[in-house]
């Protein structure tokens, strides 16, 4: 697992992953973090709408649009920073951004403060 974390221009401040990760994983985690933060909204939703086909392949053209998800934007004072603070309650000892494996894939990459 690889964590990145940006700040609201999408620049990298902060990262970290675990002994055993993939590289590939370093550049899609810097990708989903900084596509959160300039977008302000989870890359689920960019992956939701590519799903849904029809007008919704238009997300392919969005210059730094990453539709997989695992991006989420924690911006103070609304809901992702609640659901942040419902991550943490899963993570177990050890490794600071270790999760529980049920909830992973909604690990918090990107951080953005207004």
């Amino acid at each position: 697992m690889a964590v990145a974390i940006v700040d609201t221009g999408g620049y990298l401040v902060y990262f970290e992953r675990m002994p055993d990760t993939q590289l590939g994983s370093v550049e899609v985690s810097m990708d989903k973090a900084k596509s959160a933060a300039l977008f302000r909204r989870p890359t689920k939703a960019f992956q939701d709408t590519l799903a849904a086909g029809g007008d919704g392949l238009r997300i392919l053209s969005l210059h730094g649009a990453i539709p997989v998800e695992g991006g989420i934007p924690l911006i103070r004072g609304r809901e992702s920073d609640r659901s942040h603070r419902r991550l943490r309650r899963h993570q177990r000892p050890g490794w600071p951004h270790r999760a529980s494996r049920s909830r992973r894939s909604e690990i918090g990459y990107a951080r953005a403060f207004p």
